[in-house]
C-alpha cells in the first residue's frame, strides 16, 4: 500500500517528466519530420492502469521501429497490460485481432492488388488454386485437402491488404508484458533503451515488444491452434489420420507459406502443380515464397512435444536455434537485444506488408516515442484509472477488447477444453502467441526453455511458483487485473512435467 509519502515521490518524479518532455516538445518539430517516413505504418497504443512509463515508452519505440520497416499508410490499434500471470517463464503474450474466414477467392485478389515486390509475385504464385479461383488445396499428416475455401487473417494484416479500413477504430491487438515475477530466476526488464549494450542479468523489454508487435502484424500460425491440436491427437490415437473438415477454417496466411519435404513433392494440389502448404504439427516444417523449391528457413514445429512431435515452442515462430533467425525466434536471450532481419522483413512481405530497408536510429526513436506519449496523453503519463467517453459506466478500453473477440468470432472458439470465463458467453481455449527467455550457459550454447501449458481438468500444486496459469491468453482475460472482464470461474491447474533454466 502506497504511503501519502511515496505518493508525492511518484508524483514529483512525474512532474519533472512532464516538465522535460514539454520542453522536448517545444523544440521537437524539425526532429519528427526527420525521423518519421513520410508513409509509414502507424500504431495507436492504449496502455492499462498499472503500466508504467518506462514500459509505455518501450511499447511507443518498438512501434516506431516497425515504422521504419513497414511503409503501409495503416493505422494499428494496440492495447497493452502489465500482468504477474502469465506462465512460468513467459515474458510477453500477443492476441492479435483476427477477421475470420476470408473467402479464398477475396484474399487471393485482394493479395493480387497489393503487389510491391517480387516477393509478393513470386509468393501470389506460391498459392496453388483451381481454375476458379475458389479452392486450395494443403496437406497434413501426409493427408492432401483439396476443397480448402478460407483463410484468416489477423486484423493488422487484413488492413495491409485493404480487407479493413486502414484507420478503422476497432482494436487490432492485446498484449501483455510480464512483471517478471513468474520467472524462475530473478531477472530486471532492461529500459535504458538508448544503448545495444544490455546489461547481464535484465531482459530487453523493447525487444520484446518488438516481437510482440510481430504477432500482431500477422506473424501466427493454425499450428497454436488447440481446436486443431486436438483433432489431430484425436485421429492420431485412433490410428487415423485428420480429415479435412476439420482442418477447415484454421489455415492462417502465415500457413500458406509452410512446406515440408513431403508437401513439396506432391502434385495433388489444386492446380495439379507440384507444391502445396503443410499445416502438421511436428516435422520439419519450414518457410518458402515458391512453393517449397527453396527452403528460407526452419519454422518451430509446436509446443506439444509428447503427442504431437513438436520442438516444445510455438509454431507462430522460426526455428530456435543457436544462429538466431530473426526477431520471430521464439525466445529472448539474457543480456540480448534483437533485431528484425531480412528473413523477418521478407515474412512481413507476404503477409501483406510494404517493406522498405529502414535505418535505424535508437536515439531518434527514443525522443519521438517521449514526444508520442507527450502529446497522445496531454502531459499526463499514467494510464487513466477509468475512460467512459461514451457514457455507458463501462471503461471503453475494456469494451474495444471485448469488441475485438466478439468479432474475431469462431476464430475465438476455437478452445476444445470447454471452460468458460464468464465474459460474453465465449468458450476460450486459444494459445495466444508466448515468448519465453532463456540462459546462457557458461559454454556459450542456449539452454532450451519450455513453459508450462495448464490445463483445467485437475487440479495439483505448481513446481516452485503458485501462480494461475490459464491454457489461453483468453484466460487470462477472466483474470484481468484490470478488471475489465468478470473473474474465471472454476479455474483448475495441475502440475506438469517442464524443464527449466540451468541457473
Amino acid at each position: 500500500m502506497k504511503t501519502e509519502k511515496s505518493k508525492n515521490n511518484i508524483n514529483n518524479l512525474f512532474s519533472k517528466r512532464k516538465l522535460f518532455l514539454q520542453a522536448l516538445l517545444s523544440v521537437s518539430t524539425a526532429l519528427v519530420i526527420t525521423n518519421s517516413p513520410a508513409q509509414a505504418l502507424k500504431f495507436n497504443f492504449s496502455y492499462a492502469p498499472g503500466t508504467t512509463y518506462e514500459q509505455m515508452l518501450g511499447f511507443e519505440m518498438a512501434g516506431k521501429y516497425w515504422s521504419n520497416h513497414l511503409t503501409d499508410d495503416v493505422t494499428l490499434n494496440i492495447f497493452v497490460e502489465s500482468t504477474g500471470m502469465l506462465p512460468e517463464n513467459v515474458i510477453g503474450g500477443a492476441l492479435p485481432g483476427m477477421t475470420q474466414f476470408q473467402h479464398h477467392r477475396d484474399f487471393r485478389s485482394a493479395f493480387a492488388e497489393d503487389i510491391t515486390s517480387i516477393a509478393d509475385e513470386n509468393a501470389l504464385n506460391s498459392i496453388n488454386t483451381d481454375k476458379d479461383g475458389n479452392k486450395y488445396s494443403i496437406m497434413a499428416d501426409g493427408t492432401v485437402f483439396k476443397n480448402m475455401k478460407e483463410v484468416n487473417l489477423t486484423r493488422a494484416s487484413a488492413k495491409a491488404l485493404g480487407k479493413i479500413s486502414a484507420d478503422d477504430a476497432g482494436l487490432d491487438g492485446y498484449i501483455l508484458i510480464s512483471d517478471l515475477s513468474n520467472l524462475t530466476a530473478q531477472l530486471s526488464w532492461n529500459q535504458n533503451y538508448q544503448s545495444n549494450n544490455i546489461a547481464e542479468g535484465t531482459l530487453d523489454l523493447f525487444s520484446m515488444a518488438v516481437h510482440e508487435l510481430g504477432h500482431t502484424l500477422g506473424f501466427v500460425s493454425s499450428g497454436d491452434d488447440p481446436g486443431w491440436m486436438n483433432a489431430v491427437k484425436q485421429e492420431r490415437g485412433r490410428g487415423k489420420k485428420v480429415k479435412a473438415d476439420k482442418a477447415q477454417g484454421h489455415v492462417t496466411l502465415l500457413d500458406l507459406f509452410r512446406y515440408s519435404d513431403r508437401s513439396t513433392s506432391s502434385h495433388k494440389t489444386a492446380d495439379k502443380k507440384l507444391g502445396m502448404a503443410d499445416v502438421s504439427v511436428g516435422g520439419n516444417p519450414f518457410f518458402s515464397i515458391d512453393r517449397g523449391k527453396t527452403n528460407m528457413a526452419e519454422f518451430s514445429t509446436g509446443e506439444d512435444d509428447e503427442l504431437l512431435g513438436g520442438d516444445g515452442y510455438q509454431s507462430s515462430h522460426w526455428k530456435q536455434q543457436s544462429n538466431i533467425l530473426g526477431i520471430m525466434d521464439p525466445t529472448l536471450g539474457i543480456g540480448q537485444r534483437r533485431q528484425v532481419t531480412n528473413l523477418d522483413l521478407t515474412a512481413m512481405d507476404v503477409l501483406g506488408w510494404d517493406v522498405q530497408q529502414g535505418n535505424v536510429d535508437i536515439t531518434a526513436l527514443y525522443n519521438d516515442a517521449q514526444i508520442e506519449l507527450l502529446q497522445k496523453s496531454g502531459i499526463s503519463l499514467t494510464p487513466s484509472e477509468w475512460i467512459d467517453e461514451d457514457g455507458d459506466n463501462k471503461d471503453d478500453r475494456g469494451e474495444l477488447l471485448s469488441e475485438m473477440i466478439r468479432e474475431s468470432g469462431q476464430i475465438y472458439k476455437w478452445g476444445w477444453n470447454g471452460y468458460k470465463w464468464g465474459w460474453n458467453g465465449y468458450w476460450w481455449g486459444w494459445n495466444g502467441y508466448w515468448q519465453s527467455h532463456k540462459e546462457l550457459e557458461q559454454d556459450g550454447f542456449w539452454q532450451n526453455v519450455a513453459f508450462q501449458k495448464m490445463d483445467f481438468d485437475t487440479t495439483s500444486s505448481v513446481d516452485i511458483k503458485s501462480t494461475p496459469e490459464p491454457t489461453s491468453l483468453l484466460g487470462l482475460l477472466g483474470l484481468s487485473l484490470f478488471g475489465i472482464i468478470s473473474r474465471a470461474h472454476n479455474c483448475l491447474y495441475r502440475k506438469k512435467d517442464d524443464k527449466y533454466i540451468n541457473i
